[in-house]
């Protein structure tokens, strides 16, 4: 019988990639498979498994049946933990095959196939296997199903699939397509493992198809890597497919693994390498004063076996740096020059995650004193401070204010009171412990007075007024300036302290505010009332016969700066015309009727003064004046 060579292509459309081998190529990664004497092909489309066969040709008699069994030669992939064979289903372990005549499923094949792997070879080779008995008729197209399995006698997790509709070559029994193989593992994934340093851990791999259907394999289809941290991590080596994947522990610290099945590669998985140590630091609590010293000691416990005197080295720190104290290699701790609890903190070199911490607590006796203990102070005054400092040769002090702009302290602690009344805080330091310190109170309050003489004038409209301002309390001859309250619509001041009032009715009020301290002011009060008076002449008597004229004056007084009136005759609704009255000279001309005429002169200084007279108009002859 010769025997023909079959063609399996992977065309895994679920994954990103596709394996096509010479002979058998990959079908389902097992590496090189080689069907031959019945067999020929096992490819065709990459249609699921229930797809609908090809149809077959009409042929115009029914020939008679070629039946022959089915021999096939598989190249079972590599299972080294050693090596990751790409595109390869190391992970599968046995297969079955179902042939169909006719090109259809049907309840029961025409012939089936099992297959197992012999699980004493881990590296790649060759079987034969065949059907037997069972037999499929040649003249037919055939459809043919396999399935590989994770575990041996058909047994565990699918790991792929595959079918092709084919025809047979009647004389070699070869198939003429490929088989498309679908439902491999597209999905490797690691949990990362809890490891030791110079312990193993097993490693647990899951895989999964692309429809996330988890999928077990068997230990020996499973190759690590350490991807990074090789000093850290190693992969345990096994030649024994059944043992599961393990790693060990080297050194502690951060490392990366993967797992690969079938050429899919995991995400690297975070390994992080721990240990058992505990370090302790003797004395625990220690107390100590000012820049005295400790000597510290380091022990290391629960290190690997082997490890040795080196394990027990530590690396020495002080939290915070070195303004919270120093300390040696060899654990000898200095003080710093200040008082507070200090953490201390020894680290293994082995395994830099393990360390100890302690407290150092620093007590200083030293106490700062001012002298005097308060003080009461106007603006601007000095006094001399003193500080005593108790327990230390070092008596210097730096000396301080609290806040900003509240007075001014020297170096020797001479304190000027600030130009603003309050309580004022000055500190005392101590250089040799900053963190002693002593504080007094200064009460600052200033005593400058103003008044003004007079304190209440009466004045008309636009009249001046004098006032005089004193000051007392006050360093220096500053003196003060002058306001009116509200405005000069409320009158005006001069900075020698004339006041003129407004041509308004009211009660003013004039300031006086200190140069030296503008919140002490001094007030005056002063009354500005109209006193301006306007009389007419002649004034009473007077006597015009009608359409003769008579001349009137005004005087005015107390009108500053005009003295001038406007002449009205008083509009009389009721009674006849009146007569007429120039507005600025005042010649009267009386009316053609009797009357009584009212003659008003208008001050044009305060139009609410006035001054007025009745003038009797007769029927003729000469005019009587009677004064």
């Amino acid at each position: 019988m010769r025997f023909g060579s079959i063609r399996l292509r992977a065309a895994m459309k679920t994954h990103s990639r596709t394996v096509l081998s010479a002979a058998i190529a990959g079908c389902l990664g097992l590496g090189m498979i080689a069907l031959t004497t019945s067999l020929t092909g096992c490819g065709g489309s990459s249609g699921h498994a229930s797809a609908s066969p090809s149809p077959s040709p009409s042929p115009s008699s029914t020939p008679a049946p070629v039946k022959k069994a089915v021999t096939l030669q598989v190249t079972w992939g590599s299972r080294s933990r050693a090596v990751v064979n790409g595109g390869a289903l190391t992970s599968a372990q046995s297969a079955i095959l179902y042939f169909y005549q006719g090109g259809v499923r049907k309840a029961t094949p025409d012939a089936a196939l099992r297959i197992n792997r012999d699980p004493s070879k881990t590296e790649s080779y060759t079987a034969t296997y065949t059907t037997g008995s069972e037999t499929i008729d040649t003249t037919q197209l055939c459809l043919v199903d396999v399935v590989f399995y994770a575990n041996p006698d058909q047994l565990g997790a699918g790991v792929g699939s595959g079918f092709v509709v084919s025809a047979i070559d009647q004389n070699t029994g070869a198939l003429q397509n490929n088989i498309n193989i679908i439902d491999v593992i597209t999905n490797v994934n690691v949990v990362s493992p809890i490891v030791f340093a110079g312990e193993t851990s097993d490693v647990v791999v899951s895989t999964t198809n692309v429809r996330g259907d988890l999928i077990p394999v068997t230990p020996g289809s499973i190759t690590l890597a350490v991807t990074s941290g090789n000093a850290n991590l190693a992969v345990v080596p096994d030649t024994s497919a059944a043992n599961p994947p393990r790693v060990k522990g080297l050194l502690p610290g951060a490392t990366t693994l993967t797992a690969s099945v079938d050429g899919i590669t995991s995400p690297p998985a975070n390994v992080t390498v721990d240990s058992h140590l505990a370090v302790t630091i003797n004395p625990l609590e220690p107390m100590i004063s000012l820049e005295q010293k400790q000597q510290l000691i380091a022990t290391v416990t629960g290190l690997p076996a082997g490890v040795g005197t080196e394990g027990q080295k530590v690396t020495w720190s002080v939290s915070g740096g070195d303004a919270n104290g120093t300390i040696t290699a060899g654990g000898l701790y200095t003080a710093p020059k200040a008082e507070g609890t200090f953490q201390v903190t020894a680290t293994s070199v082995y395994d830099p995650t393990k360390s100890a911490t302690i407290n150092i607590q620093v007590v200083s006796g030293v106490t700062v004193q001012i002298i005097p203990s308060s003080a009461n102070l106007r603006w601007e005054q000095s006094i001399a401070l003193k500080a005593k400092v108790a327990l230390t040769a070092d008596q210097t002090v730096t000396w301080s204010i609290e806040g900003n702009n509240n007075g001014t302290i020297t170096a020797a602690g001479v304190y000027t009171a600030p130009k603003v009344d309050g309580t004022y805080f000055v500190d005392a330091t101590s250089n040799y412990d900053p963190r002693k310190s002593a504080r007094i109170a200064i009460t600052v309050a200033n005593t400058t007075a103003v008044t003004i003489t007079p304190a209440v004038s009466q004045i008309s409209w636009a009249e001046t007024t004098k006032l005089t301002a004193k000051v007392t309390n006050q360093p220096g001859n500053l003196g003060v300036t002058w306001s009116v309250s509200g405005g000069d619509v409320n009158g005006t001041i001069t900075q020698d302290g004339t006041y003129t009032a407004p041509k308004v009715n009211g009660t003013y009020t004039v300031i006086a505010t200190s140069i030296y301290d503008p919140r002490k002011k001094g007030t005056a009060t002063v009354n500005v009332n109209s006193q301006v008076k306007v009389t007419v002449a002649p004034s009473n008597g007077v006597k015009v016969n009608v359409n003769d004229t008579q001349q009137f004056t005004a005087t005015v007084v107390r009108a500053v700066g005009d003295n001038t009136v406007t002449w009205v005759v008083v509009d009389d609704p009721a009674g006849p015309p009146v007569g007429t009255i120039d507005p600025t000279t005042g010649l009267y001309t009386a009316p053609a009727k009797r009357r009584v005429d009212t003659i008003r002169a208008i001050s044009n200084f305060d139009p609410n003064q006035f001054g007025e007279v009745k003038v009797q108009v007769t029927a003729g002859g000469v005019g009587v004046i009677i004064n």
